[in-house]
């Protein structure tokens, strides 16, 4: 049986980084709810650049659609103000060639780390 999918999503205030953990198998309801608590958590900021840390750990290769509504959300999320690039765990190589594409499709910065402590001092450098 498929796990669900869930994400939680907060701030590293004193860095500017925004972190968010995705684990399961995404809808396109999960990924619109996800998208709105991100949004929820920049508003939160003052409008500042910041980078981003997503930790797909437990969170395996979606299907084409969730992979294209994720697509337009790291389109948005640049748009945003994520400037400083996204740092992303994730242990599986299809994982990373489908966060690649969509990174490369959205024009963001994707740089994938083994441990989060790699990840967030690439964001803190």
């Amino acid at each position: 049986m498929e796990q669900a999918g869930s994400f939680s999503v907060s701030w590293d205030q004193d860095d500017g980084i925004l972190i968010a953990r995705m684990t399961g198998f995404w809808t396109f309801d999960t990924v619109q709810a996800f998208r709105a608590l991100l949004f929820r958590r920049i508003a939160e900021r003052p409008s500042q650049p910041f980078g981003m840390l997503t930790d797909l750990s437990d969170h395996p290769v979606q299907s084409q659609a969730v992979h294209e509504a994720v697509t337009k959300l790291a389109q948005e999320l640049r748009e945003r103000g994520m400037e400083r690039g996204a740092a992303v765990l994730s242990p599986s190589t299809l994982s990373r060639m489908q966060v690649g594409r969509s990174a490369e499709q959205a024009g963001a910065a994707a740089q994938f780390f083994s441990t989060e402590a790699e990840a967030l001092a690439y964001l803190r450098s």
